[in-house]
């Protein structure tokens, strides 16, 4: 992540760096990028257009060095006929705190089955990435429903570079008349050897946890579109199964997380799981007879938003289940024991939010990984909606911090999510802001810590040399990350515009 310089001239006075090192009369530091607004109200009035940590809307495309985002937004999805589409944004470059966003091009149009099925919010597409090397693979699964009318589910496959995405056909499921429910919750999973898993309320005319796999692994540059009959893995639910998140085991076999659906709608009191069987197959339970599942990720229930809980899956043999305390001091956490198949608390524990910090309800819960570290981030109740997040490292947890940027003005943030992958050495971070209708906004933060001060070198005039009436000045700036650009700073206050093209 490439930085800011500020370089500081001031007379008769001690500079300091950033570090808060002492060093000469030339002081420098980091400056935070503010968080970027990805087009305008892109989302519509989706406030939650960023989807559930799970659906994974942003990705880093590891072989063409760009990030690319997927969203639905209201603008897009009328009531029947086929006006739902899949929108894409790309970054211009590998670094997120400092590109800017272009837009691609829409999925094509996916036709409902019915007189009046429709998306309902960005929560109906659930997203996944592949790195098909050299190709960058996307997954994409909407669905679409009306009550008393046929649900359906699609799917679609496409590649993208880093100007351009290439969309496949769609791949329909129908699912005969019901009453369904909101949001749909269409999530994506992709198994250790690449079979393509997708869950999600509308696969079923039930509330209960529904699942199914492709028939075919996505291993190369192209892939057959197709599924096996959806599985019903939970039938315990009395109110509807709207979130669910997998997680991928050795030799193909899935694990699913999902909402209790024993909580009052918008809420849940605990989270359940279901292990697949043998090279990622799912077994049905008889519909309607309550059974399924293999148990509770937490010990406790707790009631929170069915929003407010993530899945971080390190490794094939190392997964963690996080949610929401109750009180919004701070987050559960619970490990999975993959030769036991059961859970059993996290240790250590993660730390308390910190003084004036506190979890936004239904704002959501991020978790990222690098395959060694997990980052946990959520947005805080202060005026700005603070994004407070917090590392482990495999053995110990940092404090909760604020990211950078996300400190400033009075904000109304949301649905917080970003790319389950480090990408390009960074956490991607998405959410939403807005009251009726709703920007998409992206920022990042590296993920290896920075701790090495950036240097700079002014050259005119000399260093220590008594000047008056208007003189040129000069600097050179360097930095082990990188630089951004260079803003001059004369007592306190810029110096002409900030510098961004090297000399």
């Amino acid at each position: 992540m490439t930085r800011l310089l500020v370089v500081g001239l001031a007379l008769a006075t001690t500079i300091f760096f950033g570090s808060g090192a002492a060093t000469s009369p030339l002081g420098a530091q980091a400056v935070s990028r503010p968080p970027v607004a990805i087009g305008d109200q892109i989302a519509g009035s989706f406030g939650d257009a960023t989807g559930h940590s799970a659906q994974s809307h942003l990705v880093y495309a590891v072989n063409s060095r760009v990030w690319w985002l997927f969203t639905l937004t209201s603008t897009a999805d009328s009531e029947g006929g086929t006006n739902h589409v899949v929108k894409t944004f790309r970054s211009s470059g590998p670094d997120l705190a400092t590109a800017t966003w272009i837009a691609g091009a829409d999925s094509p149009a996916a036709a409902a089955a019915s007189p009046n099925a429709f998306m309902g919010g960005g929560r109906a597409l659930g997203v996944a990435y592949l790195d098909n090397s050299p190709v960058d693979v996307i997954h994409a699964d909407i669905s679409m429903a009306f009550d008393g009318q046929d649900g359906r589910t699609g799917h679609i496959r496409a590649v993208v570079t880093g100007t351009s995405i290439t969309w496949s056909s769609w791949n329909f499921f129908d699912e005969p008349a019901a009453m369904w429910t909101l949001p749909h919750g269409n999530t994506i999973g992709v198994s250790s050897g690449k079979f393509i898993h997708t869950g999600g309320p509308i696969l079923q005319q039930e509330v209960d946890a529904n699942v199914r796999k492709s028939n075919n692994a996505d291993t190369g540059s192209t892939w057959a579109n197709g599924f096996s009959v959806p599985a019903v893995i939970d039938g315990s639910m009395v109110n509807q199964d709207n979130a669910l998140a997998f997680a991928p085991l050795a030799n193909n076999v899935m694990l699913a997380v999902y909402d209790n659906g024993q909580g009052i709608e918008p809420n849940l009191t605990n989270l359940r799981y279901k292990r697949s069987n043998a090279g990622g197959a799912w077994s049905s339970i008889v519909v309607g007879s309550q059974a399924g599942g293999d148990g509770n990720v937490f010990s406790t229930n707790a009631t929170i938003d069915q929003n407010d809980w993530g899945l971080v899956s390190v490794s094939t043999n190392q997964v963690y289940g996080f949610r929401r305390k109750a009180n919004g001091s701070g987050i559960d956490a619970s490990s999975y024991n993959v030769a036991a198949n059961t859970w059993s608390a996290m240790s250590p524990a993660p730390p308390a939010l910190g003084t004036g910090q506190s979890f936004k309800a239904g704002a959501g819960l991020f978790g990222a990984t690098d395959g060694t570290s997990v980052w946990v981030c959520v947005i805080s109740t202060d005026i700005a909606n603070s994004i407070l997040c917090s590392r482990f490292d495999g053995t110990a947890w940092t404090p909760w911090s604020i990211v950078a940027g996300t400190e400033i003005g009075s904000q109304n943030r949301n649905y917080i999510s970003g790319s389950p992958q480090v990408g390009n050495s960074e956490i991607g971070l998405i959410w939403t802001e807005g009251t009726s209708l709703f920007d998409v906004v992206a920022t990042s933060f590296a993920a290896t810590p920075d701790v090495k001060p950036p240097t700079v070198t002014l050259t005119t005039p000399a260093d220590g040399a008594t000047v008056t009436g208007t003189i040129p000045i000069s600097a050179t700036a360097s930095d082990n990350v990188g630089v951004a650009g260079v803003q001059f700073r004369l007592d306190g206050l810029d110096l002409a515009v900030e510098v961004t093209v090297p000399p």
